[in-house]
């Protein structure tokens, strides 16, 4: 009768408990988490939040030759046993017994708490523990960037998408990179629920960094009668803006009503001379920054006068061109 007592599944079980009990996560199958979080990684997971514990059982399928329990933690069922058995035989004549094995310990896995909300340029990568998100992680519609309404009048403007992942057992890692393929460093952001990166500066080519700060000084001078061909026309400048430019239509209407006002002066000088913040959003538009002090003498008084600009420009390619679609003063 020892024998008999000694064959049955649950000195088997048991034993089981004791395993987990000890951190073990040998018999525990591989657990599938969805496609943000590796299959098997939350076994040893589970093995450790079990550790040390007494877990109580409860049978909740009974067969002859397999038994399916629920393991318990406080009442709360965290996994279920599969025991097998084999090698049946026959004891005193009368008494069937068998050879018990554990055959699967499948964990109960919990609605993760843990996920991310990531907004960046729409033609950013965005990847979640090694996985790049796509539509199907889109939360709402891509949205235009603030202030783009005349870029938006010639070239699809630069807009930004938000991604949401959530769900997850564990924190996530983030990994973005830019639309030329650049990672970028994403340290600053660790546990964080919600990241939001912008468009990135990055170093603007010499010969696009003379052009942007030709037009932004025969812009000036235009305004400035310091520019040949002015008082006929706006051609001298329609060269820098797209036909039908708003910024054309502002110029003409100087032209006519008040340019003849400006005091007469010396030929200008410029000073204090930059272009930085260069943002390329795509191969259709940029922006940078354009500074510089413009210096005068005027011709009644002698005195000095002295016009600063300060502004970003949005530029636009327009076949094959880079015309101003729009001017916004950091002043």
């Amino acid at each position: 009768m020892k024998k008999y007592e000694k064959a049955q599944p649950v000195y088997v079980l048991e034993g089981l408990l004791e395993e987990l009990k000890e951190g073990k996560s040998d018999a525990i199958a591989d657990v599938k988490l969805g496609k943000f979080e590796a299959s098997g990684n939350y076994a040893d997971t589970f093995a450790q939040s079990v550790k040390g514990k007494s877990l109580d059982y409860k049978v909740k399928s009974n067969g002859s030759y397999l038994m399916t329990y629920s393991l318990l933690d406080n009442d709360k069922v965290v996994a279920e046993a599969d025991l097998r058995a084999d090698n049946e035989r026959r004891i005193m004549g009368i008494l069937s017994i068998s050879d018990w094995r554990v055959d699967t310990v499948r964990v109960t896995v919990p609605d993760g708490n843990k996920g991310v909300k990531i907004t960046v340029p729409d033609n950013y990568t965005v990847k979640v523990n090694g996985v790049a998100l796509t539509a199907e992680e889109v939360s709402g519609e891509p949205e235009t960037l603030e202030g783009m309404e005349y870029v938006a009048e010639y070239v699809t403007p630069p807009k930004k998408t938000t991604y949401e992942v959530k769900g997850l057992i564990n924190a996530p890692s983030v990994e973005v990179w830019d639309s030329l393929g650049t990672q970028l460093d994403m340290s600053g952001y660790a546990d964080a629920e919600e990241i939001e990166i912008g468009y990135g500066e990055s170093e603007m080519p010499q010969d696009l960094k003379d052009y942007v700060l030709t037009a932004a000084k025969n812009y000036s001078n235009f305004f400035s009668k310091d520019i040949e061909g002015c008082y006929e026309s706006t051609a001298c400048i329609q060269p820098y803006f797209p036909q039908g430019s708003y910024y054309i239509d502002l110029a003409e209407q100087y032209r006519t009503g008040d340019m003849w006002m400006y005091s007469a002066h010396s030929a200008p000088e410029f000073e204090n001379v930059s272009v930085s913040e260069y943002v390329r959003y795509s191969d259709h538009c940029f922006s940078c920054r354009v500074v510089f002090d413009k210096r005068m003498v005027l011709t009644l008084s002698g005195e000095p006068r002295v016009e600063r600009n300060d502004q970003v420009y949005y530029y636009v390619n327009i076949g094959g061109e880079w015309l101003i679609a729009d001017m916004k003063s950091k002043a």
